[in-house]
């Protein structure tokens, strides 16, 4: 029987909160710091390229720990570091994938949608006898088939009586491009006015500090047109998805995607205002030492790449 503690993904969230009390995810990682370090740690070592990762098996609630790891990507919601982080969790997954028998390897393709059988046939390679143990529908194989893995390629493949025909490595294979399908639409885009206090810091994740000056209008529940313009340009500028910039705002604004469009389709990159001019406008707080509020947010860009 697969192991859910290698396999966080295996237990819905809602399973999670039921079994934790029925609170919210946020409350629950408010309570449990280690579940929020931990997740952390696993995505500064991922951005940084560092190694050992440690394997969800080895902690204490690896399904909070990874649900925590979900809401940090839910809240930047950054795709090139969405991707990043999840190409990396899912070759974990696949690292563990290759060590389970057969039996668990079909409830893994079961769970995740793969319909695929035991059914084995052999053939003669250059004197070697091969064996391929698993077959798939024909129609379900083009389905599900990744579009970038050249082993996996229909043409690579042997097709018999509208089946086709893998071994367990390709298997595998096909269930990790699952696997960071069923991540990813996990990972939903949070407002940032609607992030507790207690995990505000996750933010500085993507890259630098966030501005004292937009950290105070992030926090506002109530923002004037100067204040919506202002964090608007800055999120587009640190490359926020457009969705969360439109949950962010939609409480003061009456149209925020057309607002959003107002800036995205114009020729012209615009750049958050200079610090000068943010206290003219009465907007600065703190004396940074810096020009521009994105001087702060990029110091540490390198981070990300």
């Amino acid at each position: 029987m697969i192991n859910p503690s290698k396999y966080p993904f295996l237990v819905p969230i809602e399973k999670v909160l039921k079994d934790q009390g029925g609170i919210s995810i946020f409350d629950i990682i408010s309570v449990d710091g280690d579940s929020l370090k931990s997740a952390k740690e696993r995505i500064s070592l991922i951005i940084e390229n560092k190694r050992p990762i440690p394997s969800y098996n080895s902690y204490r609630n690896p399904n909070l720990v990874f649900y925590s790891l979900l809401l940090i990507l839910s809240v930047l919601y950054d795709r090139r570091l969405m991707k990043r982080i999840i190409q990396e969790e899912s070759e974990m997954f696949v690292a563990e994938l290759k060590k389970e028998s057969e039996d668990d390897l079909l409830s893994m393709a079961s769970y995740l949608g793969v319909k695929v059988e035991r059914r084995e046939i052999s053939y003669w390679e250059k004197n070697r006898k091969k064996i391929l143990s698993f077959t798939l529908p024909f129609l379900n194989y083009i389905r599900d088939l990744p579009k970038n893995i050249e082993d996996l390629r229909l043409c690579n493949q042997i097709v018999k009586d509208g089946y086709v025909y893998i071994d367990k490595v390709r298997l595998v294979e096909l269930l990790k491009t699952k696997i960071q399908e069923k991540i990813l639409s996990l990972v939903k885009p949070i407002s940032l006015s609607k992030i507790p206090d207690s995990i505000r810091d996750i933010l500085s994740l993507k890259g630098g500090k966030t501005p004292p000056c937009i950290e105070v209008i992030m926090r506002k529940k109530e923002r004037n047109p100067e204040e919506v313009r202002t964090l608007v340009v800055y999120m587009i500028d640190i490359g926020i998805d457009r969705s969360t910039i439109s949950s962010t705002i939609k409480d003061n604004i009456e149209n925020p995607d057309e607002f959003i469009d107002s800036f995205l389709k114009r020729k012209e990159k615009f750049i958050i205002y200079s610090c000068k001019k943010m206290k003219e406008l009465g907007l600065c707080i703190d004396d940074c030492n810096v020009k521009n509020p994105l001087q702060l947010y990029f110091g540490r860009a390198e981070r990300t790449s």
